[in-house]
């Protein structure tokens, strides 16, 4: 990867009319280890905050998939109360509370 960034500089600089001897310094400082780190942490940055916005995508689903299964469990307990299913029975079946129930 270090080949590559200084390859990518050297055109760059080139591209700059930057005389080849200032290109050669700046390319040599890439190779040192304190950038070579620089980049590694940037990549590692970048590697973090995607795993960290899939998870957070993840749980936006399971979270949308909780409030969905609720307003399930709210429409099964609106037909049994239609048909006559006492509101005791129905809150113990969908483990809602008997006034939630009620409230529909």
């Amino acid at each position: 990867m270090t080949k590559l960034i200084q390859e990518v500089i050297t055109v760059l600089l080139e591209r700059l009319d930057i005389p080849p001897e200032e290109i050669g310094a700046v390319t040599e400082q890439v190779v040192k280890k304190e950038y070579r780190t620089m980049f590694d942490t940037l990549v590692e940055s970048v590697l973090a905050e995607k795993r960290m916005a899939r998870e957070e995508g993840r749980e936006k689903g399971r979270e949308e998939e909780r409030v969905e299964a609720y307003q399930e469990k709210l429409e099964s307990a609106r037909m049994l109360k239609g048909y006559g299913v006492p509101i005791e029975v129905i809150a113990k079946s969908l483990h809602l509370t008997p006034e939630t129930v009620a409230a529909l």
